[in-house]
């Protein structure tokens, strides 16, 4: 049998998610309250002087790879501005996903379905004979890994030719250089104060980029325009005392 990840609560609508974010959320006293999507969500809806307190982490799986001396004291800022280490943020993340493993488990016990995979795969499985080579190919949400099977008959075994390597090519990387962008066009300190101020603003502005992002295609020659959210355009003109107008004009 084959078994497909479960689809994610929460999310966008009108989206379909086998995948949920790499983010958590801490409450003020630095214990595990939810992940995914239920950490976004939970945290998009808490009042701007109680999210202050509460720590909220999203992509911190690439901390593994934007940091040259990892070690157990190594530590990952939260939204607000607070440390936490990272030892204690995978420790959450893998008790979770172990809970929701077991959950899934007992689910389909319960339900004695069979996964099966597409026709289309399986006749291309038939295909393959003993010798043949291929290449998987796992494009994640942070990185983008490569590794070379072969086949054994007649037990049909795979033989791993080369192991799996990458980088940090994953779609993520589109996100940190919109928030370069963002940073080039408003300054670092704008939006660092923005995130920590209007903790709700900054989640839809990411929720609407990344619907926009979903848009995108190499053939495609036209602009992708992404709408600030109010919140971003009135906060900004408080911050600086011009308007977003001004600071893109100054941009170009």
């Amino acid at each position: 049998d084959v078994i497909f990840s479960r689809r994610w609560e929460g999310g966008d609508p009108g989206v379909s998610n086998q995948k949920t974010p790499t983010t958590i959320l801490l409450t003020p006293d630095r214990k595990f309250h939810s992940f995914g999507y239920a950490a976004r969500d939970f945290y998009h809806d808490l009042d701007p002087s109680e999210s202050k307190h509460w720590l909220y982490l999203e992509k911190f799986k690439m901390k593994l790879h934007t940091t040259a001396n990892l070690s157990t004291d190594t530590e990952i800022h939260a939204a607000n501005g607070k440390r936490v280490k990272a030892l204690d943020i995978f420790a959450y993340a893998l008790a979770f996903f172990k809970e929701q493993a077991l959950k899934e488990h007992v689910r389909r016990n319960r339900q004695s379905r069979t996964f099966l995979v597409e026709n289309v795969v399986g006749e291309l499985w038939s295909e393959l004979e003993e010798g043949d080579r291929y290449v998987v190919m796992d494009c994640g949400g942070g990185t983008v890994d490569l590794t070379v099977h072969q086949i054994r008959l007649p037990e049909g075994h795979l033989k791993e030719l080369y192991k799996a390597s990458g980088g940090p090519y994953g779609s993520i990387g589109v996100d940190y250089e919109f928030e370069k962008l963002l940073c080039k066009i408003f300054g670092q300190d704008f939006i660092d104060q923005f995130k920590i101020k209007r903790p709700a603003a900054w989640v839809d502005l990411m929720i609407a980029f990344e619907s926009r992002k979903r848009a995108a295609a190499p053939e495609r020659t036209n602009p992708l325009n992404i709408n600030l959210p109010f919140s971003f355009i009135d906060y900004y003109k408080k911050y600086r005392g011009h308007s977003v107008d001004h600071a893109l004009r100054k941009s170009k």
